[in-house]
């Protein structure tokens, strides 16, 4: 696959977790997705214990781990 190609399918499977969860939940924590070097592609989500968390320490947790 190109790069091209594989920055679409990453986005399209990441809009639709997030269309997923908003239908079930009507909301959704911050994630973001990998792919693989075999194509495989995975969610990736934080975790700061809390049970509610603010987005914004999510969303550092996320960046720190795509460093």
């Amino acid at each position: 696959m190109s790069r091209q190609e594989d920055t679409k399918q990453l986005v399209d499977e990441g809009i639709g977790l997030a269309e997923e969860q908003l239908a079930k939940h009507g909301e959704f924590f911050p994630y973001g997705m990998v792919m693989l070097a075999d194509g495989t592609t995975h969610m990736v989500a934080a975790d700061n214990g809390e049970e509610q968390p603010e987005s914004q320490p999510l969303i550092d947790l996320l960046s720190a781990k795509f460093r």
